[in-house]
């Protein structure tokens, strides 16, 4: 800003003077603050270098850009190639992982089964973002509900944005209707107060039910007791009994 304010007074004051600075001087004032700015970020360069070959191709891409193209060109280049980097590391990041109950009450992470496990609960933890794009029709958010009678899903959402896309609420209710049709349940746990008041505008914590949305805790898995004692008591009773609770 400083800098900014100062050049504006130079031309509005000194624009005769500064008009007779030679170019190639004003080239190589431009050259020395490229390397000062260069040699101050030479630590993050290097480490780019050494870990990421997408980043490290797009930031050599843009360096090229800026030589042989227009400058407000390679900065739309460059900011272009740097959303697709985020959304494909975003994309690797968000990942499905199983948590299990152990004997001593603590819980262990493993991988998740390729289908529920009919009349049992299954616990499965979201981290990373939410998805991009609509998901196919024969997906769900966990392994697949087909011939689970009686299962239920315990799916911990407290990783998930305050606003998710609509794709993933179109999910979590086609996937707890497909539960329901098979005396299942799907169970939210770790629901923060902005996405429960989504899932109320858009009539799925209606089709999950009386304790179907576990709100947050100040715990890291606060809720998740709560919610896996109820779905266990569930599994525990007759079929019959279940099939009343629909």
């Amino acid at each position: 800003m400083v800098s900014g304010v100062f050049l504006a007074l130079v031309v509005l004051l000194c624009g005769s003077l500064a008009e007779r600075i030679p170019m190639p001087v004003v080239g190589g004032l431009i050259l020395v603050v490229g390397g000062e700015l260069i040699r101050g970020k030479r630590h993050d360069i290097l480490r780019v270098l050494r870990t990421s070959w997408m980043s490290a191709g797009a930031t050599v891409l843009t360096f090229v850009a800026t030589t042989r193209l227009p400058l407000q060109q390679a900065v739309i280049l460059g900011a272009a190639l740097s959303l697709i980097l985020s959304c494909a590391q975003a994309a690797r990041q968000a990942k499905l992982v199983a948590l299990v109950r152990a004997d001593d009450g603590h819980w262990r992470t493993a991988e998740p089964a390729p289908a529920l496990p009919p009349g049992e609960v299954t616990v499965l933890d979201y981290a990373g973002s939410s998805f991009f794009a609509e998901p196919p029709p024969h997906r769900g958010p966990a392994s697949r509900p087909d011939g689970a009678r009686g299962a239920v899903l315990i799916l911990v959402v407290r990783a998930l944005p305050d606003v998710p896309p609509s794709a993933m609420i179109k999910l979590l209710d086609r996937y707890a209707r497909h539960l329901g049709d098979q005396d299942g349940r799907l169970v939210l746990c770790g629901v923060q107060p902005s996405l429960a008041h989504l899932l109320q505008r858009s009539g799925t914590a209606d089709r999950l039910g009386d304790g179907g949305v576990v709100p947050a805790a100040p715990e890291l898995l606060g809720g998740l007791e709560e919610a896996w004692g109820a779905a266990r008591e569930r599994t525990s009773r007759p079929p019959h009994h279940v099939s009343d609770m629909r």
